[in-house]
């Protein structure tokens, strides 16, 4: 971690959320180029989505999933049928950074109930199932973040596992081959962009959209 940086829990559940900011850039030579933003005249958040590893190894046993997934489904359709457990994700070696490319500070949401975490996967093998997953009930806040022209937080992700609570969704790869990873981050930003409904303090809500992460599948 750089010297003077900061770190935030946000979501303490199976995707570990964790921010430090930062006003170095950062750029190396795995850093997906820059891509969406909210647009001129509004807050300007750059989302990307860095990783050290480019390439992954199958595990060995992604050919059941599928079929694991279908058994999962039928039994739950059944009377005293236990479905099996869901297969784990790919363990992954990511990182989400948002930046604040704006000339002014900007605050935004960076944990609680109304932010999420969401990943695209596309390739010749890609699959996502939405678990059923059972949450407690209690509310919780939005926490938020404000950064300065050039700082950042950022956002590590362990396993392709995201959406509600960090678990509401799984992608799998389940053949060799190459694939995207489109990230998006549901949040809120103050200032709003204009037009925006914003709530009592002052924030919108918005989804930034980052570019694509080429990754390479290779036979175990």
């Amino acid at each position: 971690m750089r010297p003077g940086s900061k770190v935030f829990a946000l979501v303490p559940l199976l995707l570990s959320l964790g921010a430090c900011r930062s006003a170095a850039r950062g750029d190396g030579p795995d850093a997906v180029k820059a891509g969406a933003s909210d647009g001129p005249a509004g807050p300007t958040i750059e989302l990307r989505l860095l990783t050290k590893h480019s390439r992954y190894v199958l595990a060995g046993d992604e050919a059941r999933i599928e079929a694991t997934l279908r058994q999962i489904e039928a039994a739950a359709d059944a009377e005293n049928v236990v479905p099996p457990r869901y297969p784990e994700p790919p363990q992954v070696d990511l990182t989400l950074r948002l930046t604040n490319r704006a000339k002014a500070k900007v605050a935004l949401w960076s944990g609680g109930d109304p932010v999420r975490v969401l990943l695209r996967l596309a390739g010749p093998g890609a699959v996502t199932v939405t678990p059923r997953v059972f949450h407690t009930m209690e509310m919780r806040p939005p926490t938020v973040v404000t950064l300065s022209p050039g700082e950042f937080f950022e956002i590590p992700i362990a396993r392709l596992e995201y959406g509600e609570r960090g678990d509401g969704e799984r992608a799998y790869w389940t053949r060799p081959g190459n694939y995207a990873l489109v990230p998006s981050f549901e949040t809120a930003t103050r200032p709003a962009l204009p037009g925006s409904k914003v709530d009592d303090d002052g924030f919108a809500p918005v989804t930034l959209v980052g570019p694509p992460l080429a990754i390479r599948v290779d036979e175990r």
